[in-house]
């Protein structure tokens, strides 16, 4: 049986807004942007089954805050995801994004 959950995070006075479901190891789903929601991943949950998906709207897209565009900074959004993650009690996780995501790599979660 698959759980789901959705709402809110805040993440330096950024509301994101987030949906989970699954179960077992957490992937994060990183939408591409800036400007698109998490909405085109809806395709991945088929994999609920496998794992607990974390699909989030990055700040400025999709259901979360606009913010000043100053903050739209790689640094920012490592601290969204970050803040994100414990908020959630998420613990370790995977990380899966798309285009224009490479900088991720660098950072461990």
């Amino acid at each position: 049986m698959s759980s789901s959950a959705n709402g809110y995070v805040t993440s330096n006075g950024i509301r994101l807004y987030y949906e989970v479901e699954g179960e077992g190891e957490p992937l994060i789903l990183l939408n591409g942007g800036p400007g698109f929601s998490h909405d085109y991943f809806q395709e991945m949950h088929a994999l609920s089954r496998y794992a607990r998906l974390v699909f989030f709207d990055q700040r400025g897209t999709g259901k979360s805050d606009k913010a000043d565009p100053s903050t739209y900074t790689i640094g920012a959004n490592v601290e969204d995801v970050e803040n994100l993650r414990r908020s959630l009690n998420l613990g370790r996780c995977i990380v899966l994004g798309i285009r224009g995501v490479e900088c991720w790599r660098k950072h461990t979660f």
